[in-house]
């Protein structure tokens, strides 16, 4: 039986600072790469043309599904990868493994994770957070995009009677940090127009919906947000996954004013939802810890998934994903430095780093430890070594700040 072939698929207009990477992360498992363009001026065409790649000009309709869909009527394969430009695939080689094995007919796609990898706009601190997004389906008639904006495929392929299973063994790394503020900000007003151009036609679009309130957060907009994510949970008839996702994010902004017993309540309904999810006990474990309840927070934050491996692509809700294992570990090791168990923090604290050295946040809690027991020097380089792998991250810059005081 020959081995499954396989699109790659990229949507691109001017984006030459990306596009070498994203396609040089497939192209070995590549049958055929397609670009869909819509007018780059840049080197875009040049790099992708070095990669034999078809390409295929469009006149922008403001409609990503639009587009997408001309990509997905111009591949040939049994199956199609979607890439976009400033992103790029983790271990691609084991893609083509899991197409081999995938005997079901019955399986219409993928579900991958996606690393969004940015900035913390206040601190500095660059966050790796994992999310689900299905981008690897066969090709069939049947599966197109839907929604001009935040456009999906998964429920064409469920409504087609397919499954969604989860792939564990190749990620996608989204590459968020490398743009400006200001570009992503744009990026998000000119997104909020055509969301809001959706539920002009469909105001019981609630994906649409839950998108909006998204948006209207990310431009600081922290009211509406909560207005509508508020009136989303509250409705029976909306996908119980959307309704799970909004009683939680709800949580964070009722966190963020200091009403602590009102944004578990919002969790606790979202986990009564669905109790199987990350996301409720990661957020009420986060709200227990700033309402200095830390035994509380460690409960919530030991029962939080921390593999894709425990997943079921029905139980995943918009946002949740899992928590890596490092950042877990951390996070409880905050809870025990907060109740003063300094050698409980720093065994754990330790096994984080075993899992993942670089991971700045457990860096800096071991400095701190080490600066309580008066190692200035330990504590500098560690610090140090934080900011070589995250520079410009602000507590990072303060705390070492706070050791050359400390040393003068």
């Amino acid at each position: 039986m020959p081995a499954p072939s396989l699109s790659i698929c990229v949507i691109t207009k001017n984006e030459s600072r990306f596009i070498q990477t994203c396609l040089q992360s497939v192209c070995r498992i590549a049958s055929e790469i397609i670009i869909v363009d819509s007018g780059s001026t840049d080197d875009t065409l040049k790099i992708a043309a070095g990669f034999n790649a078809k390409i295929f000009s469009i006149t922008w309709q403001n409609d990503y599904a639009w587009a997408r869909n001309i990509a997905i009527s111009k591949c040939s394969s049994d199956w199609i990868f979607f890439l976009d430009a400033d992103e790029y695939l983790e271990n691609a080689e084991n893609l083509l493994k899991v197409l081999s094995k995938a005997k079901n007919r019955n399986t219409g796609g993928f579900l991958t994770e996606r690393t969004d990898v940015y900035r913390h706009k206040e601190n500095g601190l660059i966050i790796h957070y994992p999310v689900g997004i299905v981008r690897l389906f066969r090709n069939n008639p049947q599966f197109e995009y839907r929604s001009p904006v935040h456009e999906q495929i998964n429920t064409a392929i469920t409504d087609a009677g397919f499954t969604v299973e989860i792939l564990k063994t190749s990620r996608i790394i989204h590459q968020v940090y490398m743009s400006a503020d200001d570009f992503l900000e744009t990026k998000q007003r000119r997104y909020l127009g055509l969301i809001e151009n959706e539920l002009a036609k469909d105001s019981t679009n609630y994906w649409m919906r839950y998108q909006q309130a998204k948006t209207y957060w990310f431009l600081g907009e922290k009211e509406k947000a909560k207005f509508i994510f508020s009136g989303i949970a509250n409705t029976n008839n909306c996908p119980l996954v959307i309704r799970c996702s909004c009683f939680c994010n709800k949580a964070v902004l009722l966190m963020e004013e200091g009403l602590f017993a009102e944004a578990v309540n919002e969790t606790d309904k979202s986990l009564q939802l669905n109790p199987k999810q990350s996301m409720g006990m990661m957020i009420k474990g986060n709200i227990f810890y700033q309402a200095d309840q830390f035994k509380q927070s460690i409960n919530c934050y030991r029962k939080v998934k921390t593999s894709i491996n425990k997943l079921k692509y029905n139980q995943v809700i918009p946002g949740d994903l899992y928590v890596k294992p490092e950042e877990i570990k951390y996070k409880i090791a905050c809870c025990y430095m907060a109740m003063g168990k300094t050698a409980a923090a720093k065994f754990l604290i330790k096994r984080a780093l075993k899992i993942n050295g670089s991971h700045v946040p457990s860096l800096l809690l071991l400095a701190r430890i080490h600066a309580i027991k008066k190692e200035v020097t330990i504590a500098k380089t560690l610090v140090a070594k934080c900011l070589a792998i995250n520079p410009g991250w602000k507590q990072a810059e303060n705390f070492y700040a706070e050791l050359n005081a400390a040393e003068a």
